[in-house]
């Protein structure tokens, strides 16, 4: 039986809980590194966008790249490319990343083409996220004459994977052709969106309902606990029987997660209802109340001495205290737009998100906030770096506690012809001491300016359990 369970204050603190240091720790201003991206097909620009990275400086994300695969015409067969997202290393020094899915497990085109995708490093470097790949299941249904007959069938299917010097996926588990046991927990696809000691938390398709010949028919998503030294899984089921969707999306080496359950609407891609919680037991998970009561609730982070965790509470970024279980809002850059996420915070009391500027085009800039100054409101990124550096910086996903900040925006580039192009990439903020140059008199936004699109639309449509990509719900 799924039960709650209230953890107080002093037991939460035995988890690891620290005092919060009380000093403002805002630097005083950014240096910006393109982390680049991979090769391209013909003209195509190039895209990256960055989503986590370590207290080691290990980087993280995907790149859009050249992809080539064998196509047969007529007998003949011929060698196409295509444009796919590649799950990716970044490096400070070099703007050339690194694909983390080695060649022999490349996926068939049709996979490929749904993109991979690297979500978190852990304090080691094992490097964890997600892909597509093509795999061969067994069909069980009726013929015409009522009797129940086996096929196969080939689908695309995501897999959660981990690597940690060798390329590993979380596989599928499926009693083929036998009943639901309500004591074994059957999965088709999983994704892993965070990782520390070994301990990956995500979300999974648990299989809810078989046919009259025990084959698979419906699957509801479930946050996933994965133990990669004993290759177990675990699952979250909902906090209350109307809801439809659960998810793990942060976890520190302590063992304390967060995460949240709710009524997703798959249409729109977004929560109508979400409660959040902490805990470090998959069967007794902590409801927070977020700002309001009943609000709509999500936690995407936890920092690693376990003092606060991160989200949105009814579209508006705020951190919860976990001491003294309160929730405090954040705020927005620009009030006439009710629409912020806090994505990550780091053990200084520093926290980065997103937060809206603009409707027609619909864009974003990316936010930081110090916990512990009195009066502290979010900090727009693009006003801590220099005015002249020819980026418009788009989103923040994850904060070190160096302090360095990993995200994506929009550089200029000069093209072939010698022209200044905007392209989406994936960059590093290194704090630095001396004041950022905010004298230009103009601020003349590159071609794709501070909006989300192309990649970064991709990542603000997609998954809103995924914690380096969430849907903004």
């Amino acid at each position: 039986m799924f039960k709650f369970k209230t953890i107080p204050a002093t037991a939460l603190i035995a988890l690891g809980i620290a005092s919060s240091v009380s000093a403002k720790n805002l630097p005083t201003s950014y240096e910006v590194i393109d982390l680049g991206a991979l090769p391209v097909v013909e003209t195509d620009p190039k895209q990256s966008s960055g989503f986590a990275l370590n207290d080691s400086g290990d980087l993280v994300g995907t790149s859009r790249g050249e992809f080539s695969y064998t196509v047969e015409v007529n007998g003949v067969e011929t060698i196409q490319r295509a444009n796919v997202f590649n799950a990716v290393r970044f490096f400070e020094d070099n703007i050339n990343p690194q694909n983390i899915i080695p060649e022999s497990q490349k996926p068939i085109i049709e996979a490929a083409l749904r993109g991979a995708f690297a979500s978190s490093v852990s304090s080691d470097g094992v490097v964890v996220g997600y892909r597509s790949v093509a795999q061969t299941v067994k069909t069980y249904s009726q013929n015409s004459e009522g009797a129940c007959v086996e096929g196969s069938q080939e689908v695309l299917l995501s897999k959660a994977f981990y690597d940690n010097g060798n390329f590993n996926e979380i596989q599928p588990f499926e009693r083929d052709g036998e009943a639901l046991d309500e004591m074994i927990v059957e999965y088709r696809q999983t994704r892993a969106l965070d990782i520390a000691n070994s301990q990956i938390v995500g979300e999974a398709n648990v299989i809810i309902e078989k046919n009259e010949c025990n084959g698979f028919s419906a699957d509801s998503l479930r946050g996933m606990k994965f133990d990669i030294l004993n290759e177990s899984a675990s699952f979250i089921e909902p906090l209350d029987e109307t809801h439809n969707r659960t998810a793990l999306t942060g976890i520190n080496s302590s063992g304390t997660f967060v995460g949240h359950s709710g009524i997703f609407n798959n249409r729109d891609n977004f929560y109508i209802v979400a409660q959040a919680f902490i805990s470090n037991d998959t069967q007794a998970l902590t409801p927070i109340t977020g700002l309001v009561e009943d609000s709509r609730d999500t936690l995407w982070d936890i920092n690693e001495s376990g003092i606060y965790a991160v989200g949105s509470s009814n579209s508006q970024a705020f951190y919860y205290d976990i001491s003294t279980e309160t929730a405090h809002a954040i705020g927005f850059l620009d009030d006439r737009f009710k629409f912020s996420q806090a994505l990550s915070v780091n053990d200084h009391g520093l926290v980065v998100g997103i937060s809206q500027q603009t409707s027609t085009p619909l864009s974003f800039s990316p936010f930081i906030y110090d916990i512990d100054y009195e009066n502290e409101v979010p900090v727009d990124l693009n006003t801590l770096i220099d005015c002249d550096s020819g980026w418009n910086l788009s989103e923040a996903r994850e904060i070190n506690n160096q302090g360095w900040i990993i995200g994506s925006g929009t550089v200029s580039v000069e093209q072939i012809d010698g022209t200044l192009e905007g392209e989406i990439r994936a960059f590093l903020l290194k704090p630095r001491a001396a004041e950022a140059n905010q004298s230009c008199e103009t601020t003349e936004a590159v071609e794709t300016g501070g909006s989300i699109n192309g990649i970064g639309l991709l990542f603000l449509t997609i998954f809103v359990v995924y914690r380096r990509y969430p849907n903004y719900s």
